[in-house]
């Protein structure tokens, strides 16, 4: 078998009520490294089992250095990820120095007085819900503007904004729905909104996450170019990923009561839940995949991958491998596996803002099932509407009673 060998096409459409595509369980058992063929026409190995994946994240013979004009590409627009000075395609020593500045952004004062802030916001949503009756929109209504405000705080950015920021990272992380010129106008004005800010920050800083990305361009840690594609992409991710995780955990939770009645009977489980949420929620076509390129020729399960090649390993298929985890298919609060989860990653590129999006849901989860015991669906799960073709398949909308 041989990379240029790929007839499958990547990625994959999600399965039912946002489960991992169907070819996931399949590939994993028959075939675990597969050449397929990218939206972008590209021709990469896809990675299915925890181990290989593992490796991946952390063998120095896998580049995350994939910038370069000519690198591989998910998406068939202009793939705004493919830049060489963003922190996740960085191999050492630009991956210290860049990282560096996103730890002490993390460790910024208004980092640490965010749980006060999110109970207030989480419990004055669930106060908005009681007093506007049923149904509600549990994406419109709670959800996004939970996380929205989190990371309005976090960034420093005014509260205005939120859904313009909404909608670029919306457009930009289409796979195949939007045009290039869609995406690179979305990109181009985050972009410009980010630098925006920034230069605000320079001359008038605060106790925020882009202050402090300010203050390491005016330092010479870091240059223009990659003080913009810092902030934009911790914007990106903050509004993102974040809110398709929580409507995902609350949905799962819904879908399998005799689950949501074991954590109203024990909240000190909310932890527990928010790491089995995390290990079956960060999915999608793409999987959150992580893109390396070798720089020597490696074997994976028996599959020898040439020097020069694309690699892709979605999260989500080594958080469903039975390999490691018991019957992985299962929603189980309490299962004693949980913690081999990578839906943050592993290795120099683990998600630095894993312990506050954790801090987050659990906080969101908490409040949400206290304050409204009675709550349920209020349509059937085959009914949700999903977006498709993101780099995450997130929900339209999800209709809630009490």
């Amino acid at each position: 078998m041989a990379i240029e060998d790929a007839v499958l096409r990547f990625p994959f459409a999600g399965g039912p009520h946002g489960e991992p595509p169907d070819e996931y369980a399949q590939l994993r058992a028959e075939s675990p490294v597969t050449p397929v063929v990218l939206a972008s026409g590209s021709r990469a190995w896809l990675v299915t089992r925890y181990a290989d994946i593992r490796t991946v994240l952390t063998d120095d013979r896998f580049s995350r250095s994939i910038g370069a004009d000519g690198g591989p590409r998910i998406s068939s627009g202009i793939d705004p990820y493919l830049d060489s000075a963003l922190l996740i395609h960085t191999d050492p020593p630009d991956h210290g120095r860049l990282r560096s500045v996103v730890q002490r952004a993390f460790k910024a004062r208004a980092v640490q007085t965010l749980h006060g802030r999110m109970r207030v916001l989480a419990e004055d949503l669930a106060d908005e819900l009681i007093a506007a009756g049923p149904p509600a929109d549990l994406v419109r209504d709670f959800a996004f503007p939970y996380v929205g405000q989190i990371t309005a705080e976090l960034l420093g950015i005014p509260d205005p904004d939120v859904e313009r920021i909404k909608a670029w990272t919306e457009v930009i992380s289409s796979v195949t729905r939007h045009t290039k010129e869609d995406m690179r106008t979305a990109s181009q004005e985050l972009g410009a909104f980010v630098g925006g800010l920034l230069a605000l920050k320079r001359s008038a800083p605060g106790d925020d996450v882009l202050s402090v990305i300010a203050a390491a361009r005016l330092a010479g840690e870091i240059d223009d170019h990659e003080m913009i594609l810092l902030a934009r992409t911790l914007t990106f991710g903050g509004y993102g990923t974040v809110t398709n995780v929580l409507t995902r955990g609350v949905l799962l939770l819904l879908r399998h009561p005799d689950q949501l009645a074991l954590l109203r009977e024990r909240p000190a489980l909310i932890p527990a839940a928010v790491e089995e949420i995390l290990r079956c929620s960060m999915v999608g076509g793409n999987g959150l995949s992580r893109i390396a390129v070798t720089t020597e020729d490696v074997v994976l399960s028996g599959v020898r991958i040439g020097r020069g090649e694309t690699v892709i390993s979605p999260l989500t298929c080594a958080n469903r491998d039975p390999a490691v985890f018991a019957a992985p298919d299962r929603f189980d609060i309490t299962r004693d596996d949980v913690e081999a989860h990578l839906a943050f990653g592993h290795g120099r590129h683990f998600c630095l803002g894993g312990a506050l999006s954790r801090l987050e849901l659990g906080v969101a989860l908490e409040t949400l099932f206290r304050r409204l015991p009675g709550l349920r669906l209020a349509t059937s799960p085959g009914e949700l509407r999903w977006t498709p073709d993101l780099l995450l398949d997130q929900m339209d909308s999800l209709p809630a009673e009490w």
